[in-house]
């Protein structure tokens, strides 16, 4: 899964599906959300993974959601999502669950003006979205 920046005419860049942030430890924005996808086609992902239909599931994103922006002074603002994930019977047996994203949404925008940045070693100041449900605020180093 490739992230994709994209420059605006201002010269802010705003990147979709980083996922890990330049510099961070464990912490992921979650902005990649996938689901298995079957590669029916030769030439497909997933394709040469098995002989039939049912060996040919590669799991692919299906949304990248934004999670850095950039402008021309080194001021980020970073976006961090909540998965939710679900699971399906996997070719119909039901004691093979595969698992994928079935929707998310945005859990905390960071930001922090330059020179911090928004990295690992400068947490910026955090906004959290009013639908959390009492969880606490991010408080290890993004």
């Amino acid at each position: 899964m490739v992230a994709c920046p994209c420059e605006a005419g201002d010269g802010t860049t705003y990147t979709f599906g980083l996922n890990k942030l330049p510099g961070a430890g464990t912490e992921r924005t979650n902005s990649v959300w996938t689901a298995p996808v079957f590669g029916d086609d030769s030439g497909e992902p997933g394709y040469s993974s098995g002989t039939g239909f049912s060996g040919r599931a590669k799991t692919q994103a299906w949304r990248w959601n934004l999670d850095l922006v950039t402008d021309i002074q080194g001021n980020a603002s970073t976006y961090w999502y909540k998965a939710e994930t679900n699971h399906y019977a996997k070719n119909g047996d039901k004691t093979k669950l595969a698992a994928y994203t079935r929707g998310g949404y945005l859990e905390e925008i960071s930001t922090a003006s330059a020179p911090t940045r928004c990295s690992p070693a400068s947490p910026p100041a955090p906004w959290s979205s009013p639908t959390r449900n009492a969880a606490p605020p991010r408080t290890a180093p993004h």
